[in-house]
């Protein structure tokens, strides 16, 4: 019975979430290519593009992103997503679909599995450091960290508890 009340809950939270932020991003991606244009021309960007080349690299930072530890495939994704709303929207959800079911294997399968062989700490702490760290101290410190504490505990804790 519990578990149905979860089901449900969750059921009707996706019904009264997505809709409204469907309707948001397709009114957004209607509306994009004018505030593109906008931009455009406008001649302080022009000016800073010239300068800077900001165009050039915006292109090459999309790839840069996917090197961030935990945030990197949320911006990929909403780059792809966007640009996939463009398309269809249905082609749009199939994106939003996917990158939360990849983000969900990689956070909590993948991620604690290559840190607990990267820096030797249980998947469980990995994923207790990155929800509890990853908000005060910033995720890339969460899991080093979590490392240091272990390492504390195992070797100044434990033994003077089993010398008691």
């Amino acid at each position: 019975m519990v578990l149905l009340a979860v089901l449900l809950f969750f059921v009707g939270f996706g019904f009264a979430v997505v809709p409204p932020i469907v309707e948001q991003a397709q009114a957004f991606a209607n509306e994009l290519p004018r505030y593109v244009s906008q931009l455009q021309g406008n001649e302080r960007i022009l000016s800073f593009d010239e300068r800077f080349g900001l165009l050039d690299r915006a292109e090459t930072l999309v790839a840069i992103t996917g090197l961030v530890p935990l945030i990197g495939a949320t911006i990929g994704a909403i780059v792809v997503t966007t640009v996939a709303m463009f398309t269809s929207l249905q082609a749009g959800i199939i994106c939003v679909v996917f990158y939360l079911v990849y983000q969900q294997v990689e956070n909590y399968v993948l991620y604690p599995k290559i840190m607990q062989r990267s820096v030797n700490v249980s998947p469980a702490a990995t994923v207790v450091a990155v929800l509890v760290g990853g908000s005060l101290l910033g995720a890339l410190l969460a899991i080093p960290m979590a490392a240091g504490v272990q390492l504390v505990l195992d070797e100044v804790v434990a033994p003077r508890q089993d010398a008691a």
